[in-house]
């Protein structure tokens, strides 16, 4: 598996179609579950049109040591499989993601698993509204609750982050700049499904 994983990240396409073929035949339950509707991701660098990328299992950010160690272990308590720790962060907006870095759509390879919450837009930036509730375990059941497992489509309409674990993800670029089919199709988005129906 570790070969298979050094091998595949580092896949790149300069091909649309190549890589939408790809997307087509390894990305089937991230497809049927989306129904579609694009998820991004902002990342630094980034090879080609298109490339593949390991999601990590082993995260640990910094500067929130307390209060991620918190999350995570009530996440993990509640039956959540995507958590902090073992995710990639998405949303279905593209327009605050360019801060992380250039926007692409992701596309989880083979299985996977995804929580959101309808109410939490930025789970650091709860940590600070919600300062004074952490120490209260009532308030870690009460967020805990409203993670949802289900509706990927829902979860990209509400704008909010989505966690996303896995094994592997294919980055596509976003822009139309990128896509030489393109030409004066200004929604890449379209075109992309397009492909892949």
């Amino acid at each position: 598996m570790k070969l298979q994983s050094i091998i595949n990240e580092n896949k790149t396409w300069d091909n649309e179609q190549e890589a939408l073929t790809f997307i087509s035949r390894e990305c089937q339950p991230f497809i049927k579950e989306s129904k579609l509707v694009p998820l991004y991701r902002g990342i630094l660098g980034g090879k080609g049109l298109a490339f593949v990328k390991n999601i990590r299992t082993d995260r640990r950010p910094k500067g929130l040591s307390q209060w991620w160690e918190t999350a995570q272990h009530h996440m993990e308590k509640a039956g959540i499989k995507a958590t902090r720790k073992n995710s990639i962060f998405v949303s279905g907006d593209s327009q605050d993601l360019g801060m992380f870095g250039n926007v692409y759509r992701i596309f989880p390879i083979g299985r996977f698993n995804y929580a959101w919450h309808p109410e939490i837009n930025d789970f650091n930036w709860a940590k600070l509204t919600r300062k004074n509730a952490q120490e209260n375990p009532l308030y870690w059941e009460f967020v805990m609750k409203g993670y949802k497992t289900t509706d990927l489509p829902k979860a990209a309409a509400s704008r909010n982050e989505i966690l996303i674990s896995g094994g592997q993800y294919v980055c596509l670029k976003s822009s139309a700049e990128a896509w030489e089919g393109a030409g004066h199709i200004r929604d890449v988005d379209k075109l992309i499904n397009r492909n892949l129906r």
